[in-house]
């Protein structure tokens, strides 16, 4: 198998791992508890179950969103001369394969949202009482861009910074398509400032609190370019992080540091290096995997990681708030555990069977919603 090969199947690989990781970072049960009916269950949690929590969805899931900015950089400049007719193109194609998706998950956010103020609904849902309605035009908009101005003001909404759309985790897809549009002036400074770029970038990231957006976009921005920054300079990424292969165990020695001094500046430190090491990491042990033969690429977790990143936040508490009535889960730490660690799989598996259903049976509606994966 060529370095090619197995760069394109890790990639493909990883997705789903790292899709299950977004899951466990949005279902954050930590102090909080699981609210039903106005009541919180759990919310006394003892500590080990806090920082459980925190070591899975904070420190172990910390990797998921700058990968998927460094796979974007990464493939956006693969084996591509970059010139205007090719910046068009992509362009062209960005057009289905990310706006036309942003826009329709948001109206179905904005559908799906809107449940709680349909009659004999609205006593199911602990929050309903404290939204209040923005119909304005003004307030239609921002739900694709500060959902804390948008149609359904809530207070826990109003405290949200920085500002992200109706459907959360596309802020995700609204900035990859700012670097998208800005791919010109990347491509430009990585040509001609190189690796210089990218330690800026980092030192800024890690050390320095910009204002506003920009403090926001800087994640995005230098995930993209250290990853468009390999294929630009035609690096064989396969062949240069074997060089490291000891990264998963720094990793592993990284996150340690991390949970041992949480809340406390090295903590912060910890965290901001941990999504280095870990992009370097799971490539180094996905494409050991894959060349061994020890794993395979599934191509339905794949091909339907994107549709289960879209959908997963207006599902996930709703299915774990069923699960806990259905069974009849105690109100103890351990039936919280329990909850925790399988709900964002349950959820997972719910949206790949709607997926599938979908591909099955609407499968022009399904290409839309998944921009054509």
């Amino acid at each position: 198998m060529t370095n090619d090969n197995l760069l394109s199947q890790s990639i493909n690989f990883l997705r789903f791992p790292l899709i299950i990781g977004i899951l466990y970072v949005h279902f954050y049960l930590a102090k909080t508890g699981l609210s039903i009916h106005g009541v919180k269950y759990g919310a006394d949690a003892p500590d080990w179950f806090f920082y459980l929590n925190v070591f899975c969805s904070g420190i172990l899931s910390a990797v998921s969103v700058p990968m998927f900015f460094w796979f974007s950089g990464l493939l956006f400049f693969y084996k591509t001369e970059f010139c205007l007719e090719a910046y068009k193109k992509k362009l062209r194609r960005r057009v289905r394969t990310l706006l036309v998706p942003y826009i329709l998950w948001n109206l179905i956010a904005i559908l799906w949202t809107a449940k709680i103020f349909v009659p004999g609904l609205s006593s199911l849902f602990s929050n309903a009482d404290g939204v209040k309605l923005n119909l304005t035009i003004w307030g239609f908009i921002n739900c694709f861009y500060d959902n804390s101005r948008g149609l359904f003001l809530a207070p826990e909404v109003n405290l949200v910074n920085p500002a992200i759309p109706i459907n959360g985790p596309l802020w995700y897809i609204r900035d990859l398509m700012v670097l998208v549009l800005i791919s010109p002036v990347l491509y430009w400074l990585i040509k001609k400032l190189r690796v210089w770029l990218l330690l800026v970038m980092a030192v800024f990231y890690l050390f320095i609190h910009l204002p506003g957006y920009a403090n926001q976009f800087m994640a995005p921005a230098l995930f993209f370019s250290w990853g468009a920054y390999y294929s630009i300079n035609k690096v064989d990424v396969i062949e240069r992080f074997r060089k490291v292969w000891f990264a998963p165990l720094v990793f592993i020695l990284v996150s340690i540091v991390d949970l041992a001094t949480y809340g406390t500046p090295v903590s912060l430190l910890m965290g901001g290096l941990e999504p280095f090491i870990g992009i370097v990491s799971l490539m180094v042990i996905a494409s050991y995997l894959l060349e061994k033969g020890k794993v395979k690429v599934n191509e339905t977790l794949a091909n339907s990681s994107f549709f289960i990143f879209a959908l997963h936040t207006m599902i996930i508490f709703e299915l774990a708030k069923v699960l806990f009535l259905v069974l009849h889960l105690p109100d103890s730490p351990y039936a919280l555990l329990g909850l925790y660690l399988t709900v964002p799989f349950i959820t997972a598996f719910v949206c790949i069977g709607l997926y599938l259903f979908l591909k099955r049976f609407m499968p022009t509606l399904c290409s839309w919603l998944t921009g054509g994966r």
